[in-house]
């Protein structure tokens, strides 16, 4: 059975067809989520209830899926702990609003977004977290950055395919048709087969990477190195920083 968003009642259980299970509702969405962000946080259900104005009690029955909250109830829920309103409502896996927009807008899941905000620095805007923020984009930005990732999918799309160990009739298939193409260009071609393919892929892989790399150091040396980047802007690089190296 498909996991519950909120409890049921026994009678709407009954007007359903559904068995009612007192253990569904405690582990239905909305209770689950309720309790999962008041033990990450370390709060108290009377910490909690007095924060909303409601009896610990009451805290207790939303926990338990034996009761809901009303919709003022669950906007202060959300302010109390800055999470989403649909986070908690079970239209979003994206406990903050703006990774909700974020992976709407980009189709990324929430746990990329969860882990940009990590590279970002989670808000403290230290000299080591604006050189992670400067690295990662002029990285992203770079031409080569995204002729990793199609090399990535150029690879991963290599690797699904098999070659058929077992099929004579297809191996002497490949064999006859090996034999014509490296005698035609005097034994410089051949039938690739799926594993040369990906450690080829990969090479270039690596070569693009370092490249990249030496991409990245340019830029950074092109407005004088860290320090000098640091000292006038205080900022991250911008897209419009990169339009001339992604045009180089």
């Amino acid at each position: 059975m498909e996991k519950l968003i909120f409890p049921i009642t026994k009678r709407e259980a009954e007007k359903r067809g559904i068995k009612y299970s007192s253990e569904a509702n405690k582990n239905a969405l909305f209770p689950s989520r309720l309790r999962e962000l008041r033990k990450e946080r370390d709060v108290s259900q009377a910490t909690l209830a007095s924060a909303l104005g409601v009896s610990k009690s009451t805290i207790g029955l939303y926990e338990t899926g034996d009761t809901l909250p009303d919709a003022k109830t669950i906007y202060d829920i959300a302010k109390y702990f800055s999470v989403s309103s649909d986070y908690l409502l079970g239209l979003s896996d994206a406990t903050k609003q703006e990774f909700h927009d974020f992976a709407e807008m980009t189709h990324f899941s929430h746990l990329t977004v969860a882990h940009l905000q990590t590279l970002g620095g989670l808000g403290c805007d230290t000299l080591r977290n604006r050189r992670n923020r400067a690295s990662f984009e002029y990285l992203f930005l770079s031409n080569e950055f995204d002729e990793i990732l199609a090399l990535l999918r150029e690879y991963l799309d290599t690797t699904s395919i098999d070659f058929p160990e077992n099929n004579n009739g297809l191996i002497d298939m490949y064999c006859e048709l090996d034999e014509k193409i490296s005698g035609i260009s005097d034994g410089l071609l051949h039938v690739v087969t799926s594993p040369l393919l990906a450690q080829t892929l990969l090479s270039k892989a690596q070569r693009k990477i370092q490249e990249a790399f030496e991409t990245v150091k340019k830029n950074i040396d092109d407005v004088g190195g860290w320090d000098k980047l640091y000292a006038q802007t205080k900022t991250a690089p911008s897209a419009a920083d990169h339009k001339g190296s992604k045009n180089d």
